[in-house]
């Protein structure tokens, strides 16, 4: 076998540590993901990536953007996006396969309030709650992202109200109410996310 300039590969050195994951998002993942943190020039923030391998097990360590494509891809319509992780113990390897997911920011003390509570009128938002006398009152509330069942609350609640959720059909401010508490899961409420 000859070996021709500039045609022949004679060796392919590699680094397994730190390693590339690269994955791809599409539009509607990017828009939801970056919300109103994109700043001009930056594709995406500098926000965790988290896989999970193809046994269903959780890699340990985080990893962090370190490239996007310029543009969506014509084909498909996604984002390709490329994380370096840490891998001292050689656990990924080149080829495998795994499902990225983006971490967003973590907010201290975040008020939450299950996304069915809210009701909307004229334009603002408000949440029933069970006020000092024992009866129904109205609280406007401002509202931040949705996370799974809920709605972060940026302003109107301390987090020590009683939101109520059940029978707000017929409920009208200043009414009586027999209050029976319920735990989230009981519920059905969730704090899961689809994976971008």
């Amino acid at each position: 076998t000859y070996a021709g300039a500039g045609n022949t590969t004679l060796v392919t050195i590699g680094s397994s540590n730190p390693i590339f994951v690269q994955f791809s998002i599409s539009e509607g993942e990017y828009l939801k993901y970056v919300g109103a943190s994109v700043v001009p020039g930056q594709a995406l923030p500098s926000k965790s990536v988290r896989i999970t391998l193809s046994d269903g097990s959780e890699y340990p360590a985080e990893g962090s953007i370190v490239e996007v494509d310029r543009a969506m891809q014509d084909n498909s319509g996604s984002l390709i996006v490329k994380a370096q992780f840490d891998n001292p113990e050689g656990i990924l390897v080149p080829g495998m396969f795994a499902r990225a997911k983006l971490v967003g920011d973590t907010l201290k003390g975040a008020v939450l309030v299950p996304e069915r509570a809210v009701q909307q009128l004229l334009g603002k938002s408000f949440v029933m709650i069970v006020g000092e006398d024992g009866k129904s009152k109205a609280q406007n509330v401002e509202l931040g992202s949705k996370i799974g069942s809920y709605c972060i609350v940026e302003k109107g609640l301390t987090g020590k109200e009683q939101v109520i959720v059940e029978g707000l059909t017929s409920l009208t401010e200043g009414m009586d109410l027999a209050i029976t508490e319920v735990k989230p899961e009981d519920m059905g409420f969730s704090l899961t996310t689809s994976n971008l």
